[in-house]
């Protein structure tokens, strides 16, 4: 769990920096502001500040405007970064905020819906992730590792569009999950404004965010380890 600074408004998982950096941002102080937390993690797409931009009707959530469905980053990697950071340059006229939920709260959506045998599905290291083409390595294997949804720390690891489930079953366990969370009445929605920072722990925090479809959104993302 990443150690965030103490703020009277901040959940133990994330923090919003008002107007902690200038714009237009400069990539290499968002890498620097992000650094104060953590090292820098360049392993996908091999840079530290990647751009969250709208630039293909298809891919990632990075690349693409609409929604994005509550999730943890790196998911699909053996061992994800801890934390990152999201450094706004200019928010959606029409959208693009960010919802934010613990994971205690994601345990608690899976234990109401479920119950314990379902609990035990989510703790059973039998999920795993397809790697977004935008970061596949030519030669690295496509698919995660499989590993648990909630680890026995208290952890979650988790999205539903790349999700791969060894039978129809796990499917539509997942996909009940997802639409559970999304539906969850506790999520937290910010609106990052310009200079804005957030930073949010990869571990025990889920995020994602409102639709929307401003091709001029323009935000930063630094992964920490």
């Amino acid at each position: 769990m990443i150690h965030l600074p103490e703020h009277e408004t901040a959940s133990a998982m994330w923090r919003v920096f008002p107007r902690a950096l200038k714009v237009p941002l400069d990539p290499r102080e968002v890498e620097e502001f992000g650094a104060q937390f953590g090292t820098v993690s360049t392993r996908d797409g091999g840079r530290g500040a990647w751009p969250i931009a709208p630039s293909k009707v298809s891919g990632t959530f990075s690349e693409t405007s609409g929604e994005a469905r509550l999730h943890t980053d790196a998911q699909y990697h053996e061992q994800p970064e801890s934390a990152f950071i999201l450094a706004c340059e200019r928010p959606a006229l029409d959208g693009g905020d960010n919802l934010l939920l613990e994971a205690a709260d994601a345990r608690r959506v899976a234990e109401s819906c479920f119950g314990t045998d379902g609990i035990a599905l989510l703790e059973a290291a039998q999920w795993c992730w397809t790697v977004p083409k935008v970061f596949y390595v030519n030669g690295n294997p496509q698919v995660s590792p499989e590993a648990p949804i909630f680890g026995r720390d208290g952890s979650v690891r988790w999205r539903i569009d790349n999700i791969r489930c060894r039978t129809a079953q796990d499917r539509d366990l997942a996909i009940e999950f997802a639409d559970a969370l999304e539906s969850y009445g506790r999520l937290t929605r910010l609106r990052l404004e310009p200079g804005d920072v957030l930073l949010c722990d990869n571990y025990y925090a889920l995020h994602g965010r409102t639709p929307f479809s401003d091709p001029k959104r323009l935000l930063y993302r630094v992964r920490l380890v």
